[in-house]
């Protein structure tokens, strides 16, 4: 589920949906807005859907590789990122 394999589509593995995240994270959202834009990105490119589930996996991943950071309910690309992007 980390990197695309023989049974994982490549649009379905963590990496693919955490640089989505990054990519929808202009500004600070909250999980539910983030949640929903997201959904409705699937929906427009046409992408196979995910679970909340694996998108909160995703965010744990982000989280986990500093990528992203939480501040007063809102989720944001951490400092970190936004320089390397």
């Amino acid at each position: 589920m980390f990197l695309p394999g023989k049974y994982v589509h490549p649009e379905r593995t963590l990496v693919s949906i955490g640089a989505k995240i990054i990519y929808l994270l202009q500004r600070p959202q909250s999980v539910t807005k983030l949640w929903n834009a997201y959904k409705r990105m699937q929906e427009d490119e046409e992408l196979p859907m995910v679970s909340f589930d694996v998108f909160v996996n995703a965010l744990c991943f982000l989280y986990a590789v500093n990528a992203i950071e939480m501040k007063n309910n809102t989720i944001r690309r951490s400092e970190h990122a936004k320089k390397n992007i």
